[in-house]
């Protein structure tokens, strides 16, 4: 096998398997490295320079979208999925729960 730096190779075992390293002790060993990016919301000025944007619910205004179609592509119906029995009663109470909702302006 042939090593270089910056490289490692790691040898996969299966889940019934016992682990050697416990879970924490890899860092401290250098045998796992941990990155972390933080941000601090806090301190991001675009909804305080935008706050019109950021408020309620609202749609595109003076936009009309046109859906381009090739002329050459033969249409394909897919059939209707359906949806398993277990989930049937969350679906329609979630369904009810959004057409109770107020329509957007």
């Amino acid at each position: 096998m042939e090593q270089s730096e910056g490289q490692a190779y790691l040898m996969c075992s299966s889940k019934a398997d016992k682990h050697i390293v416990a879970y924490g002790s890899q860092e401290p060993l250098k045998v796992v490295c941990s990155v972390s990016n933080a941000v601090n919301a806090d301190n991001c000025s675009v909804s305080d320079k935008y706050p019109q944007c950021f408020k309620g619910v609202g749609k595109l205004k003076s936009f009309q979208l046109e859906i381009q179609i090739d002329p050459g592509v033969k249409l394909l119906i897919q059939p209707m999925r359906r949806i398993p029995y277990s989930l049937r009663d969350k679906l329609a109470n979630k369904l009810d729960e959004l057409l109770d909702l107020p329509p957007v302006p």
